[in-house]
């Protein structure tokens, strides 16, 4: 049992007046008909909302992580929490592609560096050629 802290509070808040179908900001949680009380939950084994937690709570990795207990890890790439499994070391395919693209991006530029000399050897053979005529 662990203390949700202001910052997490405030991402169920958020969270759920963002995602929630069942939450209306001018009459609060309509099925009940009052303010939804997740935004009162102060730790992680809290009781949950059901809806909350089967459709809502899914579609954000790290509270998810958090509230299920589920170990948690930074994504290489964008710096994002999320729900470690196995050896995964980004939170998305984005992120990993990204990464993929930028590890290129020396190579690239190495080859057209390459590509360059390449280029000025030919000119100055070029111009040396000019002159045997």
């Amino acid at each position: 049992m662990a203390e949700l802290s202001k910052r997490d509070k405030n991402r169920i808040r958020k969270h759920v007046t963002k995602c929630c179908a069942n939450y209306s900001k001018e009459y609060g949680c309509l099925p009940l008909e009052t303010e939804c009380y997740m935004f009162s939950v102060g730790f992680t084994d809290s009781k949950l909302c059901k809806y909350y937690e089967q459709a809502v709570l899914p579609t954000d990795a790290e509270l998810f992580a958090l509230f299920k207990g589920i170990p948690t890890k930074k994504c290489q790439q964008c710096g994002k929490l999320f729900a470690s499994v196995g050896r995964k070391a980004y939170c998305s395919e984005q992120c990993a592609e990204r990464r993929i693209v930028q590890s290129n991006v020396p190579q690239k530029l190495a080859v057209g560096k390459r590509q360059n000399v390449l280029e000025s050897t030919e000119r100055i053979k070029l111009k040396c050629n000019a002159f045997a005529l």
